[in-house]
Protein backbone atom coordinates (compact mmCIF):
# COMPACT_ATOMS: atom_id res chain seq x y z
CA UNK A 1 0.00 0.00 0.00
CA UNK A 2 1.36 3.38 -1.13
CA UNK A 3 2.07 6.07 1.25
CA UNK A 4 -0.06 8.39 -0.40
CA UNK A 5 -3.47 5.98 -0.97
CA UNK A 6 -2.27 4.92 3.11
CA UNK A 7 -2.83 8.50 3.43
CA UNK A 8 -5.87 9.35 1.76
CA UNK A 9 -7.78 6.35 3.18
CA UNK A 10 -6.99 7.41 6.92
CA UNK A 11 -8.18 10.77 5.89
CA UNK A 12 -10.85 9.29 4.45
CA UNK A 13 -11.88 6.63 7.52
CA UNK A 14 -11.55 9.83 10.45
CA UNK A 15 -14.07 12.16 8.04
CA UNK A 16 -16.52 9.42 8.25
CA UNK A 17 -15.57 8.26 12.16
CA UNK A 18 -14.63 11.13 13.78
CA UNK A 19 -16.57 14.20 12.50
CA UNK A 20 -15.83 16.28 15.96
CA UNK A 21 -11.96 17.08 15.83
CA UNK A 22 -11.47 17.55 19.43
CA UNK A 23 -12.31 13.82 20.09
CA UNK A 24 -9.04 12.10 21.44
CA UNK A 25 -8.33 8.34 19.95
CA UNK A 26 -8.55 7.03 22.48
CA UNK A 27 -12.15 7.80 23.45
CA UNK A 28 -13.20 7.39 20.35
CA UNK A 29 -16.24 5.02 19.47
CA UNK A 30 -14.91 1.38 19.92
CA UNK A 31 -15.89 -0.27 16.35
CA UNK A 32 -14.28 3.36 15.24
CA UNK A 33 -10.98 1.88 17.01
CA UNK A 34 -11.42 -1.28 15.27
CA UNK A 35 -11.44 0.37 11.83
CA UNK A 36 -8.30 2.44 12.60
CA UNK A 37 -6.17 -1.01 13.69
CA UNK A 38 -7.20 -2.82 10.52
CA UNK A 39 -6.11 0.45 8.43
CA UNK A 40 -2.71 -0.19 10.16
CA UNK A 41 -2.44 -3.37 9.65
CA UNK A 42 -3.35 -3.19 6.04
CA UNK A 43 -0.54 -0.29 5.76
CA UNK A 44 2.20 -2.33 7.34
CA UNK A 45 2.20 -0.60 10.38
CA UNK A 46 1.78 -3.04 12.63
CA UNK A 47 2.95 -1.00 16.21
CA UNK A 48 0.80 1.50 15.84
CA UNK A 49 -1.93 -1.35 14.69
CA UNK A 50 -1.25 -2.97 18.04
CA UNK A 51 -1.27 -0.05 20.28
CA UNK A 52 -4.91 1.01 18.76
CA UNK A 53 -6.10 -2.71 19.97
CA UNK A 54 -4.26 -2.50 23.25
CA UNK A 55 -6.71 0.78 23.57
CA UNK A 56 -9.68 -1.40 22.56
CA UNK A 57 -8.35 -4.17 25.03
CA UNK A 58 -8.02 -1.49 27.73
CA UNK A 59 -11.69 -0.39 27.51
CA UNK A 60 -13.20 -3.62 26.55
CA UNK A 61 -10.86 -6.73 27.87
CA UNK A 62 -13.97 -8.84 25.91
CA UNK A 63 -14.17 -7.16 22.80
CA UNK A 64 -14.25 -9.19 19.24
CA UNK A 65 -10.79 -10.35 18.19
CA UNK A 66 -9.24 -7.62 20.46
CA UNK A 67 -6.94 -10.63 22.18
CA UNK A 68 -6.10 -12.36 18.81
CA UNK A 69 -5.09 -9.27 17.29
CA UNK A 70 -2.68 -8.28 19.96
CA UNK A 71 -1.48 -11.62 20.01
CA UNK A 72 -0.46 -11.87 16.46
CA UNK A 73 0.49 -8.60 16.75
CA UNK A 74 3.00 -8.66 19.62
CA UNK A 75 4.99 -11.44 17.53
CA UNK A 76 4.99 -9.59 14.58
CA UNK A 77 6.34 -6.28 16.14
CA UNK A 78 8.53 -8.73 18.41
CA UNK A 79 10.11 -10.62 15.48
CA UNK A 80 10.75 -7.22 13.20
CA UNK A 81 12.49 -5.88 16.93
CA UNK A 82 14.97 -8.62 17.16
CA UNK A 83 15.60 -9.05 13.62
CA UNK A 84 16.40 -4.90 14.24
CA UNK A 85 18.78 -6.12 17.38
CA UNK A 86 20.63 -8.91 15.11
CA UNK A 87 21.15 -6.57 12.76
CA UNK A 88 22.19 -3.88 15.37
CA UNK A 89 24.84 -6.52 16.49
CA UNK A 90 25.94 -7.20 13.41
CA UNK A 91 26.56 -3.52 12.50
CA UNK A 92 28.50 -3.09 15.83
CA UNK A 93 30.71 -6.01 15.51
CA UNK A 94 31.91 -4.27 12.13
CA UNK A 95 31.74 -0.35 12.46
CA UNK A 96 31.04 0.35 16.33
CA UNK A 97 30.26 3.52 15.66
CA UNK A 98 27.70 3.12 13.30
CA UNK A 99 25.38 1.87 16.17
CA UNK A 100 21.79 3.43 15.53
CA UNK A 101 20.26 6.26 17.16
CA UNK A 102 19.24 5.37 20.69
CA UNK A 103 15.64 4.49 22.43
CA UNK A 104 16.23 8.04 23.80
CA UNK A 105 15.24 9.63 20.15
CA UNK A 106 12.22 7.62 20.84
CA UNK A 107 11.40 7.80 24.10
CA UNK A 108 11.08 11.55 26.17
CA UNK A 109 12.30 10.94 29.87
CA UNK A 110 9.58 12.11 31.53
CA UNK A 111 11.09 11.61 35.36
CA UNK A 112 12.11 8.48 37.75
CA UNK A 113 9.62 6.68 39.19
CA UNK A 114 11.65 4.39 41.25
CA UNK A 115 14.37 2.34 41.40
CA UNK A 116 15.75 -1.64 42.13
CA UNK A 117 17.81 -4.62 41.82
CA UNK A 118 15.93 -4.65 38.47
CA UNK A 119 16.38 -1.65 36.62
CA UNK A 120 15.77 2.13 37.04
CA UNK A 121 12.03 2.92 36.22
CA UNK A 122 11.08 6.24 34.76
CA UNK A 123 8.10 7.67 33.65
CA UNK A 124 8.88 8.21 29.69
CA UNK A 125 6.39 9.61 26.47
CA UNK A 126 6.63 7.41 23.47
CA UNK A 127 7.00 9.82 20.64
CA UNK A 128 6.05 7.55 17.98
CA UNK A 129 2.60 6.25 19.28
CA UNK A 130 2.26 9.32 21.43
CA UNK A 131 1.28 7.49 24.80
CA UNK A 132 3.15 7.91 27.88
CA UNK A 133 4.54 4.64 29.46
CA UNK A 134 7.04 3.26 32.18
CA UNK A 135 10.11 2.23 31.12
CA UNK A 136 12.68 0.41 32.81
CA UNK A 137 16.83 0.44 32.50
CA UNK A 138 18.45 -2.68 33.16
CA UNK A 139 21.44 -2.47 35.39
CA UNK A 140 24.39 -1.76 34.06
CA UNK A 141 25.93 -4.93 35.91
CA UNK A 142 23.94 -6.61 33.42
CA UNK A 143 24.24 -5.10 30.22
CA UNK A 144 27.94 -6.51 30.02
CA UNK A 145 27.20 -10.07 30.86
CA UNK A 146 27.76 -12.02 27.29
CA UNK A 147 24.25 -14.35 28.14
CA UNK A 148 22.19 -11.02 29.13
CA UNK A 149 21.40 -10.00 25.74
CA UNK A 150 20.15 -13.51 24.39
CA UNK A 151 18.29 -13.95 27.89
CA UNK A 152 16.34 -10.54 27.63
CA UNK A 153 15.35 -11.15 24.31
CA UNK A 154 13.68 -14.31 24.32
CA UNK A 155 12.54 -13.61 28.56
CA UNK A 156 10.63 -9.83 27.10
CA UNK A 157 8.81 -12.18 23.73
CA UNK A 158 7.99 -14.38 26.52
CA UNK A 159 5.80 -11.54 28.73
CA UNK A 160 5.41 -9.98 25.72
CA UNK A 161 2.85 -12.75 24.85
CA UNK A 162 1.12 -12.33 28.77
CA UNK A 163 -2.13 -10.30 28.02
CA UNK A 164 -4.28 -10.80 31.16
CA UNK A 165 -5.57 -8.06 33.07
CA UNK A 166 -3.79 -9.26 36.15
CA UNK A 167 -0.08 -8.76 34.57
CA UNK A 168 0.97 -5.74 33.14
CA UNK A 169 1.17 -5.27 29.87
CA UNK A 170 4.92 -4.95 28.18
CA UNK A 171 4.55 -2.56 25.01
CA UNK A 172 8.21 -2.51 23.65
CA UNK A 173 12.05 -4.35 24.30
CA UNK A 174 14.53 -2.89 22.67
CA UNK A 175 18.84 -1.55 22.96
CA UNK A 176 20.10 1.75 23.33
CA UNK A 177 23.15 3.05 22.16
CA UNK A 178 25.05 2.73 25.08
CA UNK A 179 24.64 -1.19 24.50
CA UNK A 180 22.08 -1.25 27.63
CA UNK A 181 18.50 -2.95 27.20
CA UNK A 182 14.69 -1.45 28.31
CA UNK A 183 11.13 -2.37 28.31
CA UNK A 184 8.62 -0.11 28.19
CA UNK A 185 5.37 -1.26 29.78
CA UNK A 186 2.17 0.31 30.62
CA UNK A 187 1.69 3.44 33.34
CA UNK A 188 0.12 2.28 36.48
CA UNK A 189 -1.20 4.55 39.02
CA UNK A 190 -1.44 3.64 42.65
CA UNK A 191 1.44 1.78 44.88
CA UNK A 192 2.98 -1.84 45.71
CA UNK A 193 1.27 -4.37 47.91
CA UNK A 194 4.52 -3.36 50.27
CA UNK A 195 3.77 -0.01 50.24
CA UNK A 196 -0.54 -1.00 51.09
CA UNK A 197 0.96 -3.39 54.19
CA UNK A 198 3.58 -0.26 55.47
CA UNK A 199 0.44 1.91 55.77
CA UNK A 200 -2.25 -0.79 57.28
CA UNK A 201 -0.19 -3.09 59.09
CA UNK A 202 -1.77 -5.99 57.82
CA UNK A 203 -4.94 -6.56 55.50
CA UNK A 204 -8.08 -8.48 56.55
CA UNK A 205 -8.98 -11.98 55.78
CA UNK A 206 -11.29 -11.18 53.54
CA UNK A 207 -9.41 -8.18 51.33
CA UNK A 208 -6.19 -10.45 51.38
CA UNK A 209 -8.65 -13.24 49.86
CA UNK A 210 -9.92 -10.77 47.32
CA UNK A 211 -6.05 -9.73 46.37
CA UNK A 212 -5.64 -13.51 46.18
CA UNK A 213 -8.03 -14.20 43.02
CA UNK A 214 -6.29 -11.38 41.31
CA UNK A 215 -2.66 -12.53 42.03
CA UNK A 216 -3.99 -16.15 41.13
CA UNK A 217 -5.33 -15.64 38.20
CA UNK A 218 -2.71 -13.92 36.61
CA UNK A 219 -0.36 -16.75 37.37
CA UNK A 220 -2.92 -19.04 36.00
CA UNK A 221 -2.72 -17.23 32.88
CA UNK A 222 0.98 -17.24 33.16
CA UNK A 223 1.61 -20.72 33.59
CA UNK A 224 -1.08 -21.86 31.50
CA UNK A 225 0.90 -20.03 28.70
CA UNK A 226 4.04 -22.25 29.85
CA UNK A 227 5.97 -18.90 31.87
CA UNK A 228 7.07 -19.00 35.31
CA UNK A 229 7.80 -15.68 37.06
CA UNK A 230 10.03 -16.71 39.70
CA UNK A 231 9.75 -13.49 41.89
CA UNK A 232 6.86 -13.27 42.95
CA UNK A 233 6.76 -11.23 46.14
CA UNK A 234 4.87 -8.18 47.13
CA UNK A 235 7.03 -5.68 45.78
CA UNK A 236 6.04 -7.46 42.69
CA UNK A 237 1.90 -6.73 42.56
CA UNK A 238 1.00 -3.38 42.25
CA UNK A 239 -2.14 -2.08 43.37
CA UNK A 240 -3.77 0.58 41.10
CA UNK A 241 -6.23 3.29 41.80
CA UNK A 242 -8.90 1.25 40.20
CA UNK A 243 -7.90 -1.50 42.66
CA UNK A 244 -6.77 -4.04 40.18
CA UNK A 245 -3.64 -6.17 41.25
CA UNK A 246 -0.67 -6.51 38.17
CA UNK A 247 2.14 -9.03 38.45
CA UNK A 248 5.23 -6.98 37.70
CA UNK A 249 8.22 -8.19 36.29
CA UNK A 250 7.63 -10.86 34.01
CA UNK A 251 10.63 -11.38 32.17
CA UNK A 252 12.83 -10.26 34.15
CA UNK A 253 13.20 -12.90 36.85
CA UNK A 254 14.19 -15.52 34.89
CA UNK A 255 16.84 -13.61 33.09
CA UNK A 256 18.59 -12.35 36.44
CA UNK A 257 18.30 -15.97 38.01
CA UNK A 258 20.52 -17.41 34.72
CA UNK A 259 22.84 -14.62 34.45
CA UNK A 260 23.46 -15.12 38.12
CA UNK A 261 24.49 -18.48 37.62
CA UNK A 262 27.74 -17.33 35.64
CA UNK A 263 28.24 -13.91 37.56
CA UNK A 264 26.96 -12.85 41.04
CA UNK A 265 24.75 -9.09 39.92
CA UNK A 266 21.61 -9.08 42.28
CA UNK A 267 21.73 -9.55 45.90
CA UNK A 268 18.74 -9.51 49.03
CA UNK A 269 18.02 -11.47 51.05
CA UNK A 270 15.45 -14.52 49.52
CA UNK A 271 11.85 -14.00 52.06
CA UNK A 272 10.09 -15.87 49.40
CA UNK A 273 11.77 -18.07 47.64
CA UNK A 274 11.10 -21.89 47.39
CA UNK A 275 13.17 -24.35 48.59
CA UNK A 276 13.80 -25.80 45.18
CA UNK A 277 14.76 -21.96 44.15
CA UNK A 278 17.18 -22.00 46.94
CA UNK A 279 18.62 -25.55 46.52
CA UNK A 280 19.57 -24.66 42.55
CA UNK A 281 16.95 -26.92 41.44
CA UNK A 282 14.50 -27.33 38.08
CA UNK A 283 11.95 -25.11 38.84
CA UNK A 284 8.17 -25.03 37.38
CA UNK A 285 4.93 -23.15 38.26
CA UNK A 286 4.81 -24.80 41.89
CA UNK A 287 7.85 -22.34 43.09
CA UNK A 288 5.29 -19.45 42.05
CA UNK A 289 2.45 -21.04 44.34
CA UNK A 290 5.18 -21.58 47.16
CA UNK A 291 6.06 -17.73 46.72
CA UNK A 292 2.13 -16.97 46.34
CA UNK A 293 1.69 -18.80 49.41
CA UNK A 294 4.60 -16.73 51.28
CA UNK A 295 2.91 -13.37 49.83
CA UNK A 296 -0.58 -14.30 51.50
CA UNK A 297 0.79 -15.09 54.56
CA UNK A 298 2.50 -11.56 54.36
CA UNK A 299 -0.54 -10.00 53.38
CA UNK A 300 -2.68 -11.41 56.48
CA UNK A 301 -0.14 -11.10 59.15
CA UNK A 302 1.80 -8.13 58.15
CA UNK A 303 5.41 -9.92 57.77
CA UNK A 304 6.94 -12.24 56.02
CA UNK A 305 6.93 -16.48 57.95
CA UNK A 306 11.05 -16.35 58.26
CA UNK A 307 12.22 -13.26 59.05
CA UNK A 308 16.08 -13.52 60.85
CA UNK A 309 18.37 -15.73 60.45
CA UNK A 310 19.76 -18.14 57.69
CA UNK A 311 15.91 -17.20 55.90
CA UNK A 312 17.15 -19.61 52.54
CA UNK A 313 17.60 -22.42 55.51
CA UNK A 314 14.63 -21.83 57.27
CA UNK A 315 12.92 -22.15 53.51
CA UNK A 316 14.49 -25.22 52.76
CA UNK A 317 14.29 -27.35 56.02
CA UNK A 318 12.19 -25.40 58.49
CA UNK A 319 8.11 -26.19 58.87
CA UNK A 320 6.23 -23.15 57.97
CA UNK A 321 4.70 -21.42 60.85
CA UNK A 322 0.66 -21.50 61.08
CA UNK A 323 -0.21 -18.28 59.97
CA UNK A 324 -2.64 -18.44 63.17
CA UNK A 325 0.01 -18.11 65.59
CA UNK A 326 -0.29 -14.20 64.89
CA UNK A 327 -3.22 -14.20 64.00
CA UNK A 328 -5.54 -16.17 66.18
CA UNK A 329 -8.98 -15.26 64.53
CA UNK A 330 -7.72 -15.76 61.39
CA UNK A 331 -9.90 -18.43 59.01
CA UNK A 332 -8.85 -22.13 59.09
CA UNK A 333 -9.46 -22.99 56.21
CA UNK A 334 -7.36 -19.96 54.79
CA UNK A 335 -4.43 -20.81 56.94
CA UNK A 336 -4.81 -24.45 55.47
CA UNK A 337 -4.17 -23.10 51.84
CA UNK A 338 -1.27 -21.22 53.25
CA UNK A 339 0.39 -24.11 54.79
CA UNK A 340 0.02 -26.05 51.48
CA UNK A 341 1.08 -23.36 49.18
CA UNK A 342 4.12 -23.25 51.82
CA UNK A 343 4.51 -27.09 51.65
CA UNK A 344 8.65 -27.57 51.15
CA UNK A 345 7.89 -30.66 48.77
CA UNK A 346 6.39 -29.13 45.07
CA UNK A 347 4.03 -32.25 45.19
CA UNK A 348 2.27 -31.44 48.38
CA UNK A 349 1.56 -28.24 47.24
CA UNK A 350 -1.72 -27.75 44.52
CA UNK A 351 -1.16 -29.71 41.58
CA UNK A 352 -2.11 -26.80 39.24
CA UNK A 353 -3.05 -22.52 39.77
CA UNK A 354 -6.34 -23.15 38.65
CA UNK A 355 -7.03 -25.05 41.97
CA UNK A 356 -5.69 -22.32 43.97
CA UNK A 357 -7.98 -19.86 42.15
CA UNK A 358 -11.17 -22.19 42.15
CA UNK A 359 -9.82 -22.82 46.05
CA UNK A 360 -9.82 -18.66 46.75
CA UNK A 361 -12.99 -18.04 44.99
CA UNK A 362 -14.61 -20.63 47.50
CA UNK A 363 -13.07 -18.58 50.46
CA UNK A 364 -14.45 -15.23 49.44
CA UNK A 365 -17.78 -16.70 49.13
CA UNK A 366 -17.60 -17.86 52.64
CA UNK A 367 -15.83 -14.92 53.90
CA UNK A 368 -19.14 -12.40 52.39
CA UNK A 369 -19.55 -12.90 48.99
CA UNK A 370 -17.98 -12.75 45.91
CA UNK A 371 -16.88 -8.69 44.82
CA UNK A 372 -15.74 -7.09 42.15
CA UNK A 373 -12.42 -7.73 40.99
CA UNK A 374 -10.24 -5.55 42.91
CA UNK A 375 -12.90 -3.99 45.17
CA UNK A 376 -10.62 -3.62 48.39
CA UNK A 377 -12.49 -2.23 51.17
Amino acid sequence: MSVSFFAAALSSWRAAHLSVPELHADDAPLDAQEGLARLFERAGRDAEALAVWENIRKRDFQYKDAGARIEALRQSVAAAQAAGAAAVTAASSVAPDAVPASSDARYEVLGEIGRGGMGVVVKARDTRLGRTVALKRMPDNLKSNPTAVQLFLREARAAAALSHPNIVTLFDAGQEADGSYYLTMELLEGFGLDTLLRKRGRLSARDAVRIGVQIAKGLQFAHEKGVVHRDIKTANLFFTRERVVKIMDFGLAKMTEEVRRSATVIGGTPYYMAPEQAAGQTLDHRADLYAFGVTLFELVTGSVPFREGDVTHHHRHTPAPDPRGRVPDLPQPLAALILQLMAKAPDRRPATTAEVVRALEKLLALLGGVAAPGSVS
